[in-house]
């Protein structure tokens, strides 16, 4: 498999894949702040037995799972930096419809970077970020994702929550090496692609993209943080910044994703 992914992704300096590893973000991460890697750079793993999601929450993982991490270089203002994980979300969701032969409508994305089935993740993304103090306004983005593959039910009971996998969206009873070598490959180039369109033009190219997959659009949400409710409005999309917009009865405003959460209640017209 490694050797199939170096030719299909030339782009990329160096392709690591191991047995099993805590966190493939968090390897990148130290191999980046001990200079061990050179740009783009993928890291993958059989097994992830620490993976981490947003806010601190764990990837639960197993080998019914992938998991791979990309690291990147990007020149990009400060202000920014939360459209790399907008973007990884959006490029991510529509290279698995590009591999959805059937109903790939199905397939969202739940702001800021969940993919759902429906109203059932599939997948989850978590984007980090270093200085590279070596250049101005440049850092190094890590995109790490973790997919259900196979056999979500498991996962589902465990969490008590809607799961689904790439085999029941495929209606394949198992989803072999071949399919998955194509996963990470159509995922891998579209990040690389639409980081430099990201560091070269903004976000301009990604709100029409955005508005074909979000899952958000028109429901009434409540934003949460600490267990408390800081705003509840209309999701509208997303600003300049990659933050979501709300509609609310005091005009729209922006919502950054830093340890929040989002809970919506129903779908509503304007």
């Amino acid at each position: 498999m490694l050797q199939i992914l170096k030719k299909n992704l030339p782009m990329f300096h160096d392709i690591e894949w191991t047995e099993s590893t805590d966190s493939t973000n968090t390897s990148l991460i130290k191999k980046i702040r001990g200079n061990d890697i050179k740009t783009p750079y993928l890291e993958g793993t059989n097994n992830q037995l620490a993976g981490r999601g947003r806010q601190g929450k764990k990837w639960i993982s197993n080998n019914n799972d992938l998991t791979f991490s990309c690291a990147f270089n990007i020149k990009i203002n400060p202000i920014n930096l939360p459209s790399i994980a907008i973007v990884a979300g959006i490029s991510a969701c529509e290279s698995l419809k590009e591999l959805v032969y059937h109903n790939n409508s199905h397939l969202s994305l739940k702001w800021p970077n969940d993919i759902q089935w429906d109203n059932k993740k599939i997948s989850g993304i978590l984007v980090e970020t270093i200085k590279n103090h070596k250049r101005d306004n440049c850092y190094f983005a890590i995109i790490g994702i973790g997919i259900n593959l196979n056999k979500a039910i498991d996962k589902s009971t465990d969490l008590n929550r809607p799961i689904t996998d790439f085999s029941e969206i495929t209606n394949q009873h198992i989803i072999k090496c071949e399919k998955t070598i194509q996963i990470i490959t159509t995922i891998s180039k579209s990040w690389y692609k639409d980081i430099s369109l990201l560091e070269k033009s903004g976000l301009q190219d990604f709100y029409e993209r955005f508005k074909k997959i979000d899952y958000l659009f028109g429901k009434r949400i409540r934003i949460e943080k600490e267990g408390k409710t800081i705003q509840d409005g209309i999701a509208n999309g997303i600003d300049e910044f990659g933050h979501l917009t709300l509609k609310t009865i005091s005009g729209v405003k922006s919502v950054y994703s830093d340890n929040i959460s989002i809970n919506y209640k129903n779908d509503c017209s304007d």
